[in-house]
Parts: C-alpha cells; structure tokens; sequence
C-alpha cells in the first residue's frame, strides 16, 4: 500500500471490484486488503449473494450493450458480400452462415428443454 493510502475495508464499497476483477487476489490489490480478508467477507451469506448479484448486473449490461452492436455488425457483414475481394466476400458469408447456424441450433435447443420442462411438469 502506497503512503498515505487508505485500505478500502468497506465491504459495501468493495462489492463492484469483487464483481469485475478476474480473480480476488487483484481485487485485494485493488482494495488494498489481504485476499483472507475478501474470503473472510464471502463467507457472510448475503454479502456473497450481493456481490454474485452485482456480477450478474455487470454482465447483463455488456450482454445489452453488445446488443445494441448487433445490427451494425450484421450490416458490416452484409456490406462485406458486396467488396471486390473474393476473400472477403467469401469470409462474410462463412460468417453470416455460422451465426445463423449456431442461432438455430440454439433455438432448437431451447425448444427442446421447453418440451422437457413441459413433459415433466405434466408427470409430477
């Protein structure tokens, strides 16, 4: 710890670098606390769940910021099928049909658990 700098020791305070860093031992350094202490404070149940909810809201918004990308990318793609080089063209393309691949195996993949979840609600 640097001169002068405080440890952050608040555990409300340090629920957003828990939540974002890689690994607790870099959010330790960020907090400028020991990694025992941050297990110390997951083994409090609520504060646990805090930080796993903080987590859960840190990656729904990069999920909806990506969202917003999406349309602008399928265009770059479409805009793409349309330069003078073959091999773009052609790499455009692979893409565009490997997205709507693995969407529509998803898809299927969902209906299938929906069917499952349906049939075992119907036999309890």
């Amino acid at each position: 710890m640097e001169l002068g700098q405080k440890p952050m020791r608040s555990k409300e305070n340090a629920l957003i670098i828990l939540a974002s860093t890689p690994n607790y031992r870099e959010a330790a350094k960020q907090l400028n606390i020991a990694v025992p202490t941050i297990y110390s404070w997951l083994r409090d149940p609520e504060f646990a769940s805090k930080v796993e909810e903080t987590r859960n809201e840190i990656v729904s918004d990069a999920i909806a910021k990506m969202k917003g990308y999406a349309v602008k990318a399928v265009e770059t793609l479409a805009n793409l099928m349309d330069d003078e080089s073959a091999h773009v063209r052609r790499a455009a393309s692979n893409d565009i049909l490997n997205h709507v691949g693995r969407f529509m195996e998803l898809k299927e993949f969902e209906q299938r658990l929906i069917n499952l979840e349906r049939q075992s609600t119907r036999t309890k």
